[in-house]
């Protein structure tokens, strides 16, 4: 029954047909007190080495020990994440998680090819129809799915051509988007630049005062237990602390407030608050900030974990988190935060008031706020249409992959030209 989405596939292929387990053999040798490079596996289908000490995911010395060993065309499978694409032949030799499934990659089968095949469209689609649940533990495909799995194989000089094929293309296209992913990071580190550079323009001419003497107000808000879904029809809400995560307010990240729950209507959102995200295990979420739209929709509540900043007359909210967002704020954040490595960290309403805002006229701030905006604009139109080739790229991709193992075209006709790639 599993396998039907890939026989419908392969209906009319002239291939022949096996299982993967006639292809690939268990390989289940531990690395015990011997040295090995660790290993992880990437969704986007390779290898890479773990980073020592600056890894994250500190493995036990048990760990370790039981991890498995890989040696150069190994396959390794993420059981637990092979919906997301976490197979590959490896090009690295070293050790994977215990977690992880090692094969040694038989005679019948050219190993660079396997991996194209079984990071095509039409097997992850049959991934998907093993997985039992999305619960951590029914997400883990079992072992005897994969081995009854059906794989087509050509001749072994034809699976080489095919993979020489793949090799070149897959390739290509993984560098056009790498190029891609690249402009987008430098238009952010432009834009980060541009705003620091607004900021100093201002506070050279006209000086900065702490950001505590121009508020009325500053407050946290209530965080009741809540349900796990978004208010609808009318009821109250209770926002999320990410929901101002990069600098633009979410109205949608909220919580339902219990039925039976009295609202506290003194922390209602209105349009015009300034909110600021005052907790958050990732550091530099810390400090987000967003100024709520006129048209937010009613009853949303403020949570304990953002700060509403209320601002005296005189100043533009647009213009201040602006100014909050220049790196020269951003560095006082960083070093204002309270919260040990790994814990969920706050940043103290003392270190708020004593950012640093540019001291000028309400005509000057709406005059800082429109280049501001224009600015965003242009680099948020950019990055949309470069975010955009980059879904094409990664489709055609996918397509270039499929219709390859598949046999739908003969890869020794095929064009050697890829969209986006100069001349």
């Amino acid at each position: 029954m599993t396998t039907l989405a890939l026989d419908a596939v392969y209906r009319d292929s002239p291939m022949r047909r096996t299982t993967l387990r006639r292809l690939i053999f268990r390989r289940e040798e531990r690395v015990g007190v011997r040295a090995a490079q660790r290993l992880s596996l990437s969704s986007a289908g390779y290898l890479y080495a773990r980073e020592g000490s600056l890894d994250r995911q500190q493995a036990s010395d048990n760990t370790v020990e039981r991890s498995l060993l890989v040696a150069e065309g190994d396959l390794v499978v993420n059981p637990m994440w092979l919906v997301g694409g976490s197979i590959a032949v490896s090009a690295l030799a070293g050790s994977v998680s215990p977690d992880y499934r090692v094969f040694k990659v038989g005679p019948e089968v050219d190993g660079r090819y396997l991996h194209h095949v079984l990071r095509s469209a039409p097997y992850r689609a049959q991934y998907e129809l093993f997985v039992r649940a999305n619960t951590t533990f029914d997400r883990r495909i079992q072992q005897s799915d994969l081995d009854d799995m059906p794989v087509w194989v050509p001749p072994l000089d034809q699976q080489r051509r095919i993979a020489d094929f793949l090799d070149d293309r897959v390739l290509r296209i993984d560098q056009i988007i790498a190029a891609r992913k690249t402009q987008v990071a430098s238009v952010k580190q432009d834009r980060a630049a541009y705003l620091q550079g607004e900021f100093t323009a201002a506070a050279v001419g006209h000086g900065t005062a702490r950001l505590g003497y121009l508020l009325s107000n500053l407050e946290q808000g209530w965080s009741p237990q809540a349900d796990a879904t978004p208010a609808e029809g009318g009821r109250w809400g209770v926002m999320r602390a990410g929901s101002v995560n990069g600098g633009f307010f979410r109205a949608g990240d909220n919580k339902a407030l219990p039925e039976g729950l009295k609202p506290r209507t003194e922390y209602e959102i209105h349009g015009g608050d300034i909110l600021m995200s005052r907790a958050s295990g990732s550091p530099e979420l810390i400090g987000s900030v967003a100024v709520v739209p006129q048209d937010v929709r009613p009853k949303l509540l403020l949570p304990d974990k953002l700060y509403r900043l209320t601002l005296l007359p005189g100043w533009s909210a647009d213009f201040v988190v602006g100014m909050l967002r220049a790196h020269e704020n951003r560095e006082r954040i960083r070093l204002g935060i309270s919260g040990a490595e790994g814990m969920a960290n706050n940043l103290p309403s003392g270190v708020i008031r004593g950012l640093r805002v540019p001291q000028l006229s309400l005509r000057a701030q709406g005059e800082v706020v429109g280049r501001l905006a224009a600015r965003q604009q242009a680099d948020r139109n950019f990055e949309a249409g470069t975010t955009r080739s980059i879904e094409l790229l990664t489709e055609y991709k996918q397509s270039l992959i499929t219709a390859a193992v598949t046999g739908e075209f003969d890869v020794t006709t095929a064009s050697t030209r890829i969209p986006g790639e100069h001349a």
